[in-house]
């Protein structure tokens, strides 16, 4: 196998990455000259990348760049004067756009927004190149950082959970007397993996604005020689998992057990759910009388990872956003926010399981929205618990 230069994180970055374009504008398009753009058909949008040549070994960072779009980015083109056009389309598969073709360009306004521009790998850590200069206080300050390293897993079924996560404590922060850069000591960083990096606490300097995209994912193959800012010392007490393992436990909200009053009576009525292929479910309407006892049964005849999610009406677009910024913690909680919109949920079904979940339907009636909070998912998975009155 040959080793990735570098690594989109799935359903985070993006699900379906799709066309590739260098940035050959000269700057008409932006501060990214010579980065890469990558078109992402499920979720609508393009990300940024950037290479770099370690040990002979290519490696890199992605990034954020622009979401939005109307359909499935599948080619990017440049057109004249720095004009970067999108053609899109849902391909029978859907996407987060909602339309089954476009076409779009993007141009640049002139004015680059405070953000990220370059992160390369050194011995003990990362340097990071801003667009603008950086508050030289909050810049400074290793709480304004996080950082942290994973891997998937090699293996015949489709996708693989995150594994072998571990924090990456930033010990020293050293800011250019510019500002326009920010050198990040690390330990625990790991040939090979995949390293999350935040920078959710600096700011700018004029504006003391955040930055526009606050997380990047370098892929760290190889790493570089030069001068360290950190010892060479053993810190494997520091490189702890900073999120439990996933956990299925029964909850109020993850009833998978029949309740004990329900043994005698059994359920008022049973809902099966599936799936199929294009991010569907096999129905989008199931009914219950208010307060009934309800059993659904939610089956993944999917190639891929699913939930059921029940939640409060007309908030499922906000229950899915919060489950997308759930980030690399997400499988840690079924991909299902801490939120009060949220009724009740599966746990993520790997392809071909199944799981039952038992509850009282909401006393008002109404129609109760449920999804599929795997990233990318919610916008086109989804259906309605129509609750009747009695």
């Amino acid at each position: 196998m040959k080793t990735p230069a570098v690594w989109f994180p799935h359903t985070i970055m993006g699900i379906s990455t799709s066309d590739i374009r260098e940035d050959i504008t000269g700057g008409k398009f932006g501060p990214y000259a010579g980065e890469f753009y990558v078109g992402d058909q499920g979720q609508s949008k393009i990300m940024r990348m950037s290479l770099e040549k370690v040990q002979g070994v290519w490696q890199g960072a992605c990034y954020p760049f622009l979401s939005g779009f109307d359909s499935g980015i599948i080619r990017l083109a440049w057109g004249e004067d720095g004009v970067l056009f999108s053609g899109e389309t849902a391909r029978g598969w859907g996407s987060v756009g909602g339309k089954d073709f476009a076409l779009e360009r993007v141009t640049w306004k002139g004015r680059a927004p405070f953000d990220v521009q370059e992160i390369t790998a050194q011995p003990d850590g990362f340097v990071l190149k801003f667009t603008e200069p950086v508050d030289p206080v909050t810049a400074a300050d290793p709480a304004s950082y996080g950082v942290s390293g994973f891997i998937y897993k090699h293996h015949r079924m489709y996708g693989s959970s995150i594994i072998n996560r571990l924090g990456c404590p930033v010990l020293k922060v050293v800011v250019a007397p510019d500002g326009r850069s920010v050198r990040l000591g690390s330990a625990c960083l790991r040939e090979g993996y995949i390293h999350e990096i935040k920078v959710r606490g600096v700011r700018s300097a004029a504006a003391k604005a955040p930055v526009l995209h606050d997380t990047a994912y370098y892929t760290l193959n190889r790493f570089p020689d030069g001068d360290r800012i950190l010892p060479a010392v053993n810190v494997a007490e520091l490189c702890v998992a900073p999120v439990p393992a996933a956990a299925n436990a029964v909850t109020a909200k993850h009833p998978t057990v029949i309740p004990k009053e329900w043994i005698d009576n059994n359920e008022d009525v049973t809902l099966v759910v599936g799936t199929v292929p294009g991010l569907k479910y096999d129905t989008t309407l199931l009914k219950a009388k208010a307060g009934a006892r309800v059993r659904v049964v939610f089956k993944n005849n999917d190639d891929m990872l699913h939930n059921f999610v029940l939640v409060k009406p007309g908030r499922g677009n906000v229950v899915g956003q919060a489950a997308m910024e759930l980030g690399l913690d997400g499988l840690a909680h079924n991909y299902v926010p801490d939120s009060p919109d949220v009724l009740y949920h599966t746990a993520l079904l790997q392809p071909g399981a199944t799981e039952a979940i038992f509850f009282v339907a909401p006393t008002e009636p109404g129609d109760y929205e449920f999804l599929c909070t795997f990233p990318g998912h919610f916008q086109l998975m989804r259906g309605i618990l129509r609750v009747e009155a009695k």
